[in-house]
């Protein structure tokens, strides 16, 4: 026969069990982890950081001996966000503790803080010491060095550049990875690359680990742009390559590099990746062959494959009713309204301008602003009011129209 138990008994037993457990962990000398019992604790981690100053003691207290691992963790966390010399110095220290959690909490606030207070001095470099302290703990990070290495990107100062390379090559392959995106952060610092570093980049880029090859093709269009002369003609070559990648998240890092270092690009492949079925790569793509560096208006190659890839993009956005589509036509149309003037260009407008009025499937906004482009491109080519323009808001500054505009 079974007997029913009172409520108070399940309470009573787990009580036991937790007694006995820190009992036992006690005896063996191992730590004690205490759970974070409340909200307050969580709160009271957040009041110091935000008084900075007066909860620096106290955040430094927690960081270093809070018994509540989750709470000094979050110490840990703060002490990157609060800055200043106090807060480095203690997490320098707090990376050769002994607990493997604590190390790389601190490695990753070194990151943060190198983020937000960190300044290069009057040579343009950064300060060694944390980038030193970051590889002399290296080795006992182990499966860990993945966080050190993206901190090192953040913290980091040029003499510690080798070491990333050298770990895009030997290291386990989420350091590879985490190695070379730090690297490409490096760039983001201004910070030029070594020949060692360089080299590295441009190599794991072509290697058979997808996600190396997302990171350093990431990092190559990350490079700092050359004020005077081209780019490196290896980082080119790199970045070229890169464009006929199987992967689409490889290809649109490619085409960002390549647009943002105007790199150039031969015919050809421009067509083939304003048709891409990635919209990143071909909203690019559109806008690499729709720039002039001076206004002018783009080869008749470029104009023709362009315009051919918006007509079919638009025809099937009204076919498929909703699709990526959408994004890379109505970038197309954006840039295309500086050309309006072009005989060729105004006719494929006012094609465009009667689908959008005519159109009954896809979404309303999109055809709305097809229309609105359209319009406003044509109206500023001819500084003639056209009424409806104003209707859908597309003929603000952005779009350079005026009823007024010089003819």
């Amino acid at each position: 026969m079974r007997t029913s138990l009172p409520a108070s008994w399940g309470v009573m037993r787990a009580s036991r069990a937790l007694v006995a457990t820190v009992s036992l962990t006690t005896m063996v000398g191992c730590p004690i982890v205490v759970p974070l019992r409340t909200s307050e604790e969580r709160a009271q981690v957040a009041q110091h950081e935000a008084t900075r100053g007066d909860g620096l003691t106290e955040l430094l207290q927690l960081a270093r001996t809070g018994r509540v691992d989750e709470q000094r963790r979050l110490a840990i966390r703060g002490l990157g966000r609060v800055g200043g010399d106090t807060a480095r110095d203690a997490l320098l220290d707090l990376m050769t503790v002994e607990q493997a959690v604590f190390r790389r909490e601190a490695a990753a606030a070194l990151g943060v803080w190198a983020t937000f207070a960190y300044a290069p001095s009057d040579t343009g470099d950064y300060d060694r010491r944390i980038g030193d302290a970051m590889l002399k703990v290296a080795a006992s990070f182990g499966s860990d060095r993945p966080v050190l290495w993206a901190a090192l990107g953040r913290a980091g100062s040029r003499h510690q550049q080798d070491a990333l390379a050298a770990a895009t090559q030997t290291g386990t392959g989420p350091e590879q990875v985490a190695a070379a995106t730090a690297l490409g952060r490096y760039a983001r610092r201004s910070i030029g690359w070594s020949a060692a570093a360089h080299a590295a980049l441009v190599e794991a880029s072509g290697r058979d680990d997808l996600a190396l090859r997302r990171a350093a093709t990431w990092s190559l269009g990350r490079a700092i742009a050359p004020t005077q002369g081209s780019v490196d003609p290896a980082l080119a070559t790199a970045l070229r390559e890169r464009l006929r990648d199987d992967d689409a998240i490889v290809r649109a890092h490619a085409i960002a590099g390549v647009e943002r270092l105007k790199i150039a690009l031969e015919d050809w492949p421009l067509t083939r990746l304003m048709a891409d079925p990635d919209w990143r790569v071909a909203t690019a793509a559109m806008r690499i062959a729709l720039t002039t560096p001076d206004g002018s208006l783009p080869t008749e190659a470029r104009m023709t494959a362009a315009t051919d890839e918006l007509h079919r993009r638009i025809d099937r956005v009204e076919k498929a009713g909703r699709s990526p589509d959408m994004h890379v036509a109505l970038e197309g149309l954006r840039i295309m309204r500086a050309y309006a003037r072009d005989v060729s260009v105004h006719a494929s407008l006012a094609y465009w301008e009667k689908q959008a009025k005519e159109a009954k499937n896809g979404p309303p906004i999109f055809w709305q602003w097809v229309d609105c482009l359209s319009v406003a491109a044509m109206t500023r080519a001819y500084s003639a009011p056209i009424e409806g323009v104003a209707k859908f808001e597309c003929g603000g500054t952005n779009l350079g129209y005026s009823p007024t505009a010089p003819q």
